[in-house]
């Protein structure tokens, strides 16, 4: 169930976004699903890692005002806090496969976890199966992933 969209965004059109004033976006971006709990601790996130990396914390704040707020329990179809997702790096044409968390757990659980506050957790966050975004991260290469699981 749809709650609301974070940014008001209608018809794929970009609109200035009420919460951030750098995220006038472009409509060829996928769209994203995130729980309205994940919303507003991503916000929290994104803020406090702004100061020390100021590009990542523009685009993560970029995916949060864009996503499409779901209820708690539907989670289905789409990467969220915890999913094991799948995914290819479509530079590389690699597979990878981690689960999306939080940083504090990525850092005392192991190899298998993906930060969000990464370049890849934050251009996974919230994408379905068979979706691809491209993006460049803040060394100024061009990166590119595609979503092949979400479980």
């Amino acid at each position: 169930m749809v709650i609301a969209r974070a940014s008001g965004q209608d018809a794929g059109h970009s609109q200035a976004c009420p919460l951030f004033d750098m995220c006038s976006l472009p409509a060829f971006l996928p769209p994203i699903d995130i729980t309205c709990t994940d919303f507003h601790r991503l916000v929290s996130l994104s803020g406090a890692i702004a100061g020390r990396e100021p590009h990542l914390a523009t685009f993560l704040s970029g995916e949060i005002a864009r996503a499409t707020i779901r209820d708690e329990w539907d989670k289905s179809g789409y990467v969220s806090m915890e999913s094991l997702v799948r995914f290819r790096d479509n530079v590389t044409r690699e597979q990878h496969s981690a689960r999306l968390v939080y940083p504090r757990q990525a850092l005392s659980e192991g190899d298998s976890l993906l930060s969000v506050l990464s370049w890849t957790g934050a251009a996974l966050l919230g994408l379905s199966e068979g979706h691809s975004i491209a993006w460049q991260a803040g060394n100024g290469l061009m990166r590119s992933l595609t979503v092949l699981r979400v479980d």
